[in-house]
């Protein structure tokens, strides 16, 4: 679906370009990250070189104060970081990219632990 709408929108404008960041509901678990750290590896791994340079990372999403943190994924994370080649980038493997820092507890470290895992980017951050 994605390659057929953005062939039709290339044709009509020709400079229109998309990324894709892959989002894991921190809510849902461990399971729903793992199933979307899976999605990527098959996408990865399907030769359709298309769909897989418009892949640029990982999310992690869904409000803090009732979430798991940001580290209790590090055990899947770490792993698809570091073998996952997005975009046939060597050495680079998946970018996460992490919402955090929306929170006024004290006690909260995402930010320190999105910052450990190698988070591209801080949503929020406050």
């Amino acid at each position: 679906m994605f390659k057929e709408v953005y062939i039709e929108l290339k044709q009509d404008y020709p400079n229109f370009e998309f990324k894709m960041m892959v989002c894991g509901h921190k809510w849902f678990g461990k399971w729903h990250i793992d199933k979307m750290l899976d999605h990527i590896q098959q996408t990865i791994n399907s030769g359709d070189e298309w769909i897989k340079k418009f892949i640029v990372g990982l999310d992690l999403i869904n409000e803090e104060d009732i979430t798991p943190a940001v580290s209790s994924f590090a055990e899947s994370i770490i792993p698809a970081k570091y073998n996952l080649l997005v975009n046939d980038k060597i050495g680079e493997g998946l970018p996460c990219f992490f919402h955090c820092g929306e929170t006024s507890k004290k006690e909260s470290y995402n930010i320190q632990d999105s910052i450990a895992l190698g988070t591209k980017r801080i949503g929020h951050g406050l």
